[in-house]
């Protein structure tokens, strides 16, 4: 018979991105710090969804020239007996910009870079 894991709660990831993802906390709520290239990542927002944790938000931003994006993929993990690795996938997203709309780009407006991460998932108490 098969015994049933805790759903990992707090995953410390390494690799292109850095940070601690938390989905819940004391008051409830996700709980994200992340870092890609020495940058905080902005404006995070957490969902759960039928292919893992996806998670998103904003890497840097220059008015009239870029907003770069994080995109970041984590499995949903079960824990047994103590923390487990896991792979992720992140993808950083350079949208142009310019004063006049993405019309005014030349060529592509967005440009994609694939991030490898890994990282250890646990289930904690809070």
């Amino acid at each position: 018979m098969a015994i049933r894991g805790n759903p990992a709660n707090h995953y410390v990831l390494s690799g292109g991105v850095d940070g601690i993802v938390d989905t819940s906390s004391l008051h409830g709520k996700p709980n994200i710090t992340l870092r890609v290239g020495g940058n905080e990542v902005a404006e995070v927002e957490l969902l759960d969804t039928e292919i893992g944790l996806e998670i998103t938000g904003i890497i840097d931003a220059k008015p009239d020239l870029f907003v770069e994006y994080l995109r970041l993929l984590l499995p949903r993990v079960n824990v047994h007996d103590g923390a487990v690795e896991f792979a992720g996938l992140a993808v950083r997203i350079r949208s142009a910009t310019t004063i006049g709309g993405p019309d005014l780009v030349q060529g592509a407006v967005e440009s994609y870079q694939a991030v490898p991460v890994a990282g250890q998932a646990d289930a904690v108490e809070f």
